[in-house]
């Protein structure tokens, strides 16, 4: 995270206030609103993630730890790319 820059995140992130901003009581209706569509966002996005089989279900692929890690992070990419190419091309999460 660039220095200056934070998240909105739920409560498993309070313990990182200075990177993640968390929906606190003292923010007003408007702010919590805007936090809870940016934080569905989020979860919409994951849920894109999740459904390809690789990243949803045991990774079996690989013949030692470091080929696992270099095989996890491979699919991992080239799922994020598929995800971002369907946001940019019709697909979009949804206006915040």
């Amino acid at each position: 995270i660039p220095s200056g820059v934070k998240l909105v995140g739920d409560s498993a992130y309070s313990s990182q206030p200075d990177k993640v901003t968390t929906t606190k009581d003292a923010h007003d209706t408007k702010t919590k609103k805007l936090f809870a569509r940016m934080k569905s966002m989020q979860e919409t996005c994951f849920k894109r993630f999740k459904d390809f089989k690789v990243l949803r279900e045991a990774f079996r692929h690989g013949t030692g730890t470091d080929d696992k890690m270099e095989k996890i992070k491979t699919s991992f990419e080239a799922v994020a790319v598929l995800v971002q190419y369907d946001i940019e091309n019709g697909h979009p999460l949804f206006e915040v």
